[in-house]
This record gives C-alpha cells, sequence and structure tokens, in this order.
C-alpha cells in the first residue's frame, strides 16, 4: 500500500509541476497589446498634434520625432504643475542655438487612454520658440502662439510603436499588426523601409537626383530641407515663395522603392548636423501613412 501511496504522490506531483510550468508559460506569454488611437490637430506651421492629459487638463502638444527629450513645455504652462526637479537638459536647434534648461519629472502624462508613468519634461521659455521658425508669412502671425504649448518628443513616444495617418488626422499607438489590419492598415501591403536609431534622430538613406541622401525623419518639421551647400552648383538656383531655393527631384527611393518626385528646400543648417544631409518632414509624412517600429527599426511606408 505504502509503495502504490508513493506512486500516486509522484505521479501527482508530476502533474502539478507540470500545470505549474503552463501557467507560468501562459503568465509569461500574456496579452500585452495595446491599441490607442488619438485625433491630430494641425495648428502652427501644419505640424501635428495631439492632446496631452496633465493632472487632469488638457495641453496640445506637436509631435516632434525630431527631439531626442521626452516632453518641452513652455515655462507658464508647467509651472504651476506637481513635478519633481530632475536635473538639467541642454540641445540644440537646426541652425546651432544651444539651450540649456530645468527638467522635471511628472507623474503621470496621458495620451487618449495610453498612460506614461514618469516622464522627463524639459522647461522652455515660450518666447524663445519662435527661435525654431524658419519661414513665417502674416497667415503665421494670426495665429496664437498659446495654440502649442510645448512638444511630445522622440524620447517618450519611442517606448511605443506608432502609426501616423495625417489625411484622415489620426496616431495610433500600438504594437499589434493585428489590430492595425482590422483598423484597415494591412502592414504587409506596405512598404519597409529600414532605419538608424542615432542619438540625433531617426536616419533613413534615400537615393535622388542629387545622390544619396542621409535624413532625419521629423515630424516638426514642415518640409524636407537639405544643407544649403548641397544645392547643385551647375543649376541656377530656383527660389521658392519662401525665399529659399528649392529642387525636385525626379526619384525618392527608399530600401529601392521609389516614392515618386521630391521636393527639397535648401537652408542654412548647423554644421554639427553635417553627418546628416538634411531632414525628411511633413511635406512627405503627410502623403504617406506610416507605421514606426522602434524595436525593430523599421518603418512601413503606404505608397
Amino acid at each position: 500500500m505504502n509503495q502504490k501511496l508513493k506512486e500516486l504522490f509522484f505521479k501527482s506531483s508530476i502533474v502539478l509541476i507540470s500545470l505549474a510550468f503552463v501557467c507560468l508559460l501562459l503568465f509569461l506569454c500574456k496579452d500585452e497589446h495595446f491599441y490607442v488611437s488619438v485625433p491630430l490637430k494641425f495648428k502652427s506651421s501644419d505640424l501635428p498634434c495631439v492632446d496631452v492629459g496633465i493632472e487632469g487638463k488638457s495641453y496640445p502638444l506637436v509631435v516632434d520625432l525630431g527631439s531626442r527629450l521626452e516632453m518641452v513645455v513652455f515655462s507658464e504652462v508647467l509651472g504651476p504643475l506637481p513635478k519633481k526637479p530632475y536635473g538639467t537638459e541642454k540641445w540644440k536647434n537646426f541652425r546651432g542655438t544651444d539651450y540649456e534648461y530645468p527638467t522635471y519629472l511628472l507623474p503621470k502624462v496621458e495620451v487618449g487612454s495610453f498612460l506614461f508613468k514618469k516622464a522627463i519634461v524639459a522647461e522652455f521659455p515660450t518666447e524663445r520658440d519662435k527661435e525654431h521658425v524658419i519661414w513665417s508669412d502674416a497667415t503665421q502671425e494670426k495665429k496664437s502662439s498659446d495654440e502649442i504649448v510645448g512638444y511630445l518628443g522622440r524620447g517618450l513616444l519611442k517606448k511605443v510603436n506608432l502609426l501616423l495617418d495625417v489625411k484622415r488626422s489620426k496616431l495610433v499607438m500600438t504594437n499589434s499588426p493585428t489590430k492595425l489590419k482590422s483598423d484597415g492598415y494591412d502592414l504587409a501591403a506596405f512598404e519597409k523601409v529600414p532605419f538608424d536609431l542615432a542619438y540625433k534622430g531617426m536616419v533613413i538613406e534615400a537615393d535622388t537626383d542629387l545622390g544619396k541622401v542621409r535624413l532625419l525623419l521629423d515630424t516638426g518639421c514642415t518640409w524636407t530641407m537639405l544643407h544649403e551647400y548641397l544645392y547643385p552648383k551647375d543649376l541656377e538656383k530656383k527660389i521658392s515663395r519662401y525665399g529659399f531655393p528649392m529642387f525636385t527631384s525626379s526619384q525618392f527611393k527608399m530600401n529601392g522603392i521609389d516614392f515618386g518626385d521630391q521636393m527639397f528646400y535648401f537652408i542654412d543648417i548647423t554644421k554639427e548636423l553635417s553627418e546628416f544631409d538634411g531632414f525628411l518632414g511633413m511635406d512627405f509624412i503627410k502623403n504617406h501613412v506610416m507605421y514606426i517600429d522602434f524595436a525593430k527599426k523599421l518603418l512601413y511606408i503606404q505608397k
């Protein structure tokens, strides 16, 4: 009898261990997919903005994938918010202008129903935001500077994968291709373009009539721009209505895929960005649905 009890106990132990192992696997492989869709707005310079929730209030911030910071918020808005000092942050704009301002930790930041905890935010004086403007006209001057109160940068957004559908005014934060497909975005039908995730940005290579160019993907930039010294020396300069030289390339190939004509504007960009040729801006992004997989360093682009 004792022997049979021992055998039964042994078999029961094996079953229990197996069940525990299966439960552990199920726990480790549990569904952690998320899918949060938020509306995009377009205010200053046609840049994409989203409403960000902080302490029960909503604030419009520019979606700026060209910024390595997590968040930048203007002083008068950030001042009264509950926050913890975090240090200082240094950065430069495209002209090479230096900035150094205090940073803080915000307990939580909400974009739609997605919650970012302990977001790092840099304080920034409102009046200095004009230093980021490349060109303005009377129409732009009429747009109130308080329409936006800061920037939501790549430092925060790279924690989630993003889909940008500018024509439908839609931003989706998700890691689920299945849910994207059910919403009408079949990534299998998109073109795949690899990128490098460098300290200064997301680097994409493209073949153009000017040769191969290395561009930083930048939703905080209205146009696609190159260093002014890259304008073809054997061509007479054609000046745009904005006052900058411009050139239309008959081809714009990324990963061997031609996305057609692309306009380039040539401006004075700091030499500290000389390892890159310029910025791929909203003039391209707005014409293509784009999904950014930060983990795989892949852009999925709908032609």
